[in-house]
């Protein structure tokens, strides 16, 4: 038998003498002739549509159980939340406090975990970090990024060098996760 309208191996099924079919089944060779339970009907024909999304067990029989596991091993990877977004250099090294970084007794390269409380509302070229302790600036015009992006009272973990700016300590950020 000849292919329906050109296309390889599939063909229309014939329509049975029933005038209330909506949908015919498109199928491959190796299923025609078939009767197939699961052809969808009108609602006025002798099935209704939730038996269109009954799946035989015939069919339900060719997956194995190697390929259902992939299918949910494949579906729960597509799941997986990334670890946050990053802005420079990613922060390395455990986290000190702002009152530590303040009083010197942090290295001058220093990682902080905080809040962001305040932000340049220009640029986005700086903003206030906030911890249990204290608060503190953190600048990120020499960083090559802005914050302008990430909202405030948003979690960031900030990396950066301890640095002088007239009476009070800034952190010079070189990298930034939130």
């Amino acid at each position: 038998m000849a292919p329906a309208f050109g296309i390889a191996g599939i063909q229309k099924q014939k329509q049975e003498a029933h005038p209330s079919r909506l949908f015919l089944r498109w199928t491959r060779h190796r299923d025609f002739g078939r009767n197939d339970s699961a052809a969808m009907l009108t609602a006025g024909g002798t099935r209704d549509w939730a038996s269109a999304l009954v799946v035989r067990s015939s069919e339900m029989k060719r997956f194995g159980a190697g390929q259902i596991s992939l299918a949910v091993l494949l579906l729960l990877a597509g799941c997986h939340q990334p670890h946050g977004t990053i802005l420079g250099k990613q922060p390395k090294g455990d986290p000190r406090t702002i009152l530590a970084v303040k009083a010197g007794d942090a290295p001058p390269a220093v990682t902080i975990k905080g809040v962001m409380v305040e932000k340049c509302p220009v640029a986005g070229c700086w903003f206030r970090l906030r911890d249990r302790t204290g608060t503190i600036k953190v600048d990120t015009k020499a960083a090559g990024f802005v914050v302008v992006n990430v909202p405030l009272e948003s979690e960031v973990t900030v990396m950066g060098t301890v640095a002088p700016e007239g009476n009070e300590v800034v952190i010079q950020c070189t990298g930034l996760q939130y």
